[in-house]
């Protein structure tokens, strides 16, 4: 196996630790996006065939952005299988997709000291920020 898969294996290893132990965490995305991640997110060989595990309806904010709320298990699972999902054969757009929520989750997870006394409060993932806008 090559140092990089190494690499990432080990990454993802790390960020599936930390993400089972969430209490809470907030996603903000456009609804498109959270239709992506739940199509990619649902499992249909697993009992749970919704994501996030407990479904709620959502209603996007006055800025057309949805606020998810996701407990450890839906975050763990969020985070498996985009990082499943960047190497399957779906489009070249929900592959983007993917790589967007993992790098975003993994910022947020990445930031976790997993040797700390006390958590805090973990800032909210953010997806389709915006970007390029002024």
């Amino acid at each position: 196996m090559a140092l990089q898969e190494r690499l990432e294996l080990q990454l993802r290893r790390e960020r599936l630790l930390k993400a089972a132990g969430v209490s809470r965490v907030e996603l903000v995305c456009a609804p498109a996006t959270w239709r992506v991640v739940q199509q990619q997110c649902q499992y249909g060989f697993s009992h749970y065939k919704t994501f996030p595990y407990e479904t709620v309806a959502q209603v996007p904010d006055e800025d057309g952005f949805l606020h998810v709320e996701l407990e450890g298990a839906d975050l763990a699972r969020l985070v498996q299988r985009t990082y499943i999902t960047r190497f399957t054969m779906i489009d070249a757009a929900r592959r983007a997709v993917c790589r967007r929520v993992w790098d975003a989750a993994g910022a947020v997870l990445d930031g976790i000291d997993l040797e700390a006394p006390d958590g805090k409060q973990l800032p909210p993932i953010l997806l389709d920020a915006r970007l390029g806008t002024s």
